[in-house]
Parts: structure tokens; C-alpha cells; sequence
């Protein structure tokens, strides 16, 4: 940013006032750099909470596939067990479903929605400020949100910030996984 409102090699000493009114000439080319900047922070962000799930899912031995295209421009995060599975769901045989991950809400979560079909969506955030309305709606749309224990256990801070707890539509992670281990795994791993 410095080269960008001083130049490459400044040559002359600058005072405050030139460099206030460069700043203020190259204020598009900042904000725009800025904006850059602020998106590849957020991309890392996502792809990075992707992978902790995905090493979860690999550690906890979860059978999954990773951004299967399901239909023309849908592509969720996870299918579990399979793709295969999933639209040719043996009867008498837990469901499987799709996980997709989103590090920050507000009205992204809405995206998804697209994403589900007849399948079971879990989405799973790290995102400690929706309000209890739009979980609300995410319940009435077939979505269960997936969150960190700290946003659901009694008497943490997080807990009290955020309004997870109460919603039936609110698992932790920990209550995910062990709903998988108990009552869908054994049934996709049969023939």
C-alpha cells in the first residue's frame, strides 16, 4: 500500500499534507486493495474450516466425498457416506445426508438451501451472531446447524452471546459425530 500512494522509489522527502492528499487521490485504488485483501482472508477462512472438517470426518473414520457435483452448479461441502448412497438410499437404512460449511452466516446460509434436494442438510458454522429467527427459519427449511460445544454449553460467554441453545435445529459437533457413530454408520456400512 505504501508503494501504491508514495511510489516505487520515492525520490523527495514527503510532508504529512502531500502524503494526506495522495491518500486521498488513491483512495479507489486503496479501498480496492483493501477489498482484495479482506475476500482472500475470508476464502482462507473457509477453505480452512473445510479441511478441520474434513480431518474430522477422516479421523472419526466417516465415510464422505468431498464437492461432488450433485446437479448443474451445486456442489456441497460433504455428501456422507457417498453420492451414490445418497440417491440410491437403501429403505430401512439410515439416511445419508450433506454437510456444507460456512464460517460466517448472516444471509449466505440461504445459498444452501439449493443444496439440499430431498437430502438431510446439515450446515455446520462457526458463527456466533445469528439470530434466533433465522435459526428459526433454517429449522423450518429441513437445516440443522452444526456448531462448536462452546456456543451451546450452559454457562460459557460464547453460549450466552450467541442463541443456539434451545433450538432443536442446534447440534454441537460432538453431538453431530456421535449421532453418526451411533445411528447412521452401522447402517452405511452394510451392503
Amino acid at each position: 500500500m505504501i508503494a501504491l500512494v508514495l511510489g516505487e522509489e520515492p525520490a523527495t522527502p514527503f510532508s504529512p499534507a502531500l502524503i494526506l492528499r495522495k491518500l486521498i487521490d488513491k483512495m479507489q485504488e486503496i479501498d480496492a486493495l483493501m477489498l482484495s485483501a479482506s475476500q482472500q482472508r475470508k476464502s482462507r477462512a473457509g477453505s480452512s474450516f473445510e479441511f478441520h472438517i474434513e480431518a474430522l470426518l477422516k479421523d472419526g473414520s466417516v465415510p464422505f466425498e468431498k464437492q461432488v457435483v450433485i446437479e448443474s452448479r451445486k456442489r456441497p461441502d460433504f455428501i456422507l457416506p457417498t453420492f451414490k448412497y445418497l440417491r440410491n438410499q437403501p429403505i430401512e437404512q439410515a439416511a445419508g445426508l450433506i454437510l456444507s460449511a460456512k464460517t460466517t452466516l448472516r444471509e449466505r446460509w440461504k445459498q444452501v438451501q439449493g443444496e439440499m434436494g430431498d437430502s438431510e442438510l446439515f450446515l455446520a458454522t462457526v458463527d456466533e451472531t445469528i439470530a434466533g429467527n433465522a435459526i428459526e427459519e433454517m429449522d423450518a427449511m429441513g437445516i440443522v446447524l452444526v456448531v462448536p460445544e462452546k456456543l451451546k454449553a450452559p454457562g460459557s460467554d460464547a453460549a450466552k452471546a450467541a442463541e443456539y441453545r434451545g433450538h432443536a435445529n442446534v447440534l454441537s459437533f460432538r453431538e453431530f459425530f456421535d449421532e453418526l457413530r451411533r445411528n447412521r454408520m452401522p447402517d452405511w456400512s452394510k451392503p
